[in-house]
C-alpha cells in the first residue's frame, strides 16, 4: 500500500470528494433533462442562418419560451378530470343501479333459501299450495294444491309485499298502475315462514281470521304461476 504524507492523503481525499460531487451534479443535470434541453439549443443554434447577434439575448428568449414537459402532463390530467366530471353523474347512476339489483338478489335469495328449507321438510321435489298454508296455520284444509317452483314461490312472496306508487303524473284512466316492493312487509312476509320451518310452529295457528293470514290466502288464490 502506497504511503502518502498527511498533506498529501488529505488533498487526494479532497480531489476526490469534488470528483464525486461533480459526478453527482452531471447525473443530475442530465436525469433532469438540463443537458438535453442545452444540446438542442446548440442544435438550434448552429442551424440559424444567419447566427444570432447577440448569443446570450438568444439565449434566454430561447428558454424562456420553451415548453417543459411537465406542461404536458397538466393539460394531461386537466383533460381527464374533465372527462371524470363529464362521465362522474353516469357513473353514479350506474352504482346506485348495481346496489338495487344487489339488494334485488339477496331478497330473492333470502325467498329460495325458504323454500329450499320447505322443500326439505316435505321432502319432496316442489312446493304445493296445501302445504304452504299447512305450515302457516297448521290447517291443511285449502281448495287449491299448485305445486309451484322456486322461481314462482319467490313471485308469489314478492306479490304479497307490493305496493301502489305515484308515477310522479296526474291520475288519468289511461294511466298504467305502478308498484314497488314493500320491503317491510317483506321482512314481515319471510320471517313468518322462516319462524314455521325453523320452529316447527305454525305462526297463524289459533288465528286464522289474521289480516296478514288471510292476505297471503287471498294472494295463493289470486297468484297466476307465470312459466
Amino acid at each position: 500500500m502506497e504511503y502518502l504524507p498527511e498533506k498529501k492523503r488529505t488533498q487526494k481525499a479532497q480531489v476526490l470528494k469534488k470528483e464525486e460531487k461533480i459526478r453527482q451534479f452531471r447525473e443530475y443535470l442530465a436525469n433532469n433533462d438540463v443537458v438535453l434541453s442545452i444540446v438542442k439549443y446548440l442544435l438550434t443554434v448552429r442551424g440559424k442562418d444567419p447566427l444570432p447577434q447577440d448569443p446570450l439575448v438568444h439565449l434566454r428568449d430561447y428558454f424562456g419560451e420553451e415548453r417543459s414537459p411537465m406542461w404536458d402532463v397538466v393539460d394531461q390530467l386537466k383533460e381527464e378530470n374533465i372527462q371524470i366530471q363529464e362521465e362522474l353523474p353516469a357513473m353514479q347512476r350506474s352504482i346506485e343501479e348495481l346496489q338495487k339489483e344487489l339488494k334485488a338478489v339477496k331478497l330473492q335469495n333470502r325467498a329460495l333459501l325458504i323454500y329450499q328449507n320447505l322443500i326439505d321438510s316435505e321432502r319432496t321435489n316442489a312446493v304445493g299450495y296445501k302445504s304452504i298454508v299447512l305450515k302457516l296455520s297448521g290447517f291443511a284444509k285449502f281448495e287449491l294444491d299448485t305445486k309451484i317452483t322456486r322461481d314462482q314461490f319467490h313471485q308469489l312472496v314478492e306479490g304479497m309485499c307490493r305496493r301502489p306508487i305515484n308515477s310522479g303524473h296526474e291520475a288519468s284512466t289511461d294511466s298504467v298502475s305502478q308498484t314497488e316492493l314493500d320491503e317491510d312487509k317483506y321482512e314481515q312476509i319471510c320471517s313468518l315462514f322462516e319462524r314455521a320451518y325453523k320452529e316447527a310452529q305454525p305462526p297463524f295457528a289459533g288465528d286464522l281470521e289474521n289480516e296478514v293470514y288471510k292476505s297471503i290466502l287471498n294472494r295463493i288464490r289470486t297468484y297466476q304461476p307465470s312459466v
